[in-house]
């Protein structure tokens, strides 16, 4: 299999990893113009002694045409900055190319049209790299909203807070796409799992209105810290979501709470457990060890299992496309300040 990687930073690099446990002798391929080419761990550990292009013998090309003539791609990976997603992703899909994507899809609602016209028609397969929908107890928690296992839904809390300017140690934060505008950065796509996760569990809701902005004092021109009250009518049944993000507060904090007439669920991603609360206030704890990068591979293997079987993984573009939808107009009801009707 050829695969053709856009982007081998940090996450470029573990999707390149993890190509190599799940495909049998892959052929690498690289579309960059960088000369960096350190090695970056899973824990973003630099080793400057380790030259990724001679450990995993890429070939790097200028542009996609000189990749298709010389290396006639089967899949593109990309994990550029947000800004470029859609067009790259478009771009590879129009030339017979299979894409794995990292989040967000686009920055933009007219790249998601033209992703989504074009995917109508065509067998080719795009799946975004939502590795959060894989995590055993987010798995679990869908299996019990489904099942009713709280009864009806009185509301729901999601929250996203981390500290940014530590998140890679191998370059200055000012350099990382998420703090700048014209990269595509902000709170809102970057942390756009957890609006995925919002999605994935209740699907889109009937309004939207968010507050917020650049909050913190960092020298950075994106939204950095936003509040959205989410009004959901599900089977004629109104219930609030509020959604919190944040990349420059501390400690982190990645949850999901839902209350409900028969019980409350936590859901803690940075403990690995999930909590369980009767209407009679008797708990269950529900903990997993999984490795972080366990998400990753399992998200990656859905795609590529999806490709052989002809099949749609849980990230396929019409499986999430709605949800990157949702996020757009929290960013718009962000920018102009008004409830947005979805």
């Amino acid at each position: 299999m050829n695969i053709l990687f856009y982007g081998l930073g940090g996450v470029g690099q573990r999707h390149l990893r993890n190509i190599f446990r799940l495909c049998e002798n892959p052929k690498i391929a690289a579309i960059r113009h960088t000369s960096n080419s350190f090695e970056i761990d899973d824990n973003l550990e630099v080793n400057k002694k380790i030259n990724i292009l001679e450990k995993y013998n890429i070939c790097i090309y200028d542009n996609l045409n000189d990749a298709i003539k010389e290396f006639n791609p089967d899949i593109a990976i990309i994990a550029t900055p947000s800004n470029s997603h859609g067009k790259l992703a478009l771009e590879a899909l129009k030339n017979g190319i299979h894409v794995f994507l990292e989040k967000p899809i686009t920055t933009n609602n007219k790249d998601l049209d033209k992703i989504s016209k074009f995917l109508k028609d065509s067998n080719k397969k795009l799946s975004i790299n939502y590795m959060m929908r894989y995590h055993p107890m987010f798995v679990k928690l869908r299996f019990m909203i489904n099942n009713n296992q709280v009864g009806k839904i009185l509301s729901a809390q999601f929250t996203h807070n981390s500290y940014f300017p530590t998140w890679h140690k191998y370059e200055k934060f000012q350099d990382l796409y998420a703090g700048k505008n014209t990269l595509g950065g902000g709170t809102i796509l970057t942390n756009v799992h957890m609006i995925d996760s919002i999605y994935a569990l209740f699907g889109l809701p009937k309004k939207v209105f968010t507050i917020g902005g650049k909050i913190s004092s960092l020298k950075i021109d994106v939204e950095d810290t936003i509040a959205s009250l989410l009004e959901y009518n599900v089977n004629n049944h109104l219930f609030p979501v509020t959604l919190n993000l944040s990349f420059t507060q501390k400690p982190n904090v990645n949850e999901i709470i839902i209350n409900g007439e028969e019980g409350k669920i936590t859901l803690s991603f940075d403990k690995n457990d999930l909590i369980l609360i009767d209407k009679n206030g008797k708990e269950k704890n529900f903990k997993n060890n999984y490795a972080r990068n366990d998400l990753f591979i399992d998200c990656l293997n859905d795609f590529l299992t999806s490709i052989k079987d002809s099949s749609n993984s849980d990230t396929a573009f019409f499986n999430v496309f709605q949800g990157h939808f949702l996020a757009l107009k929290i960013k718009e009801s962000l920018l102009k300040k008004k409830i947005i009707n979805i």
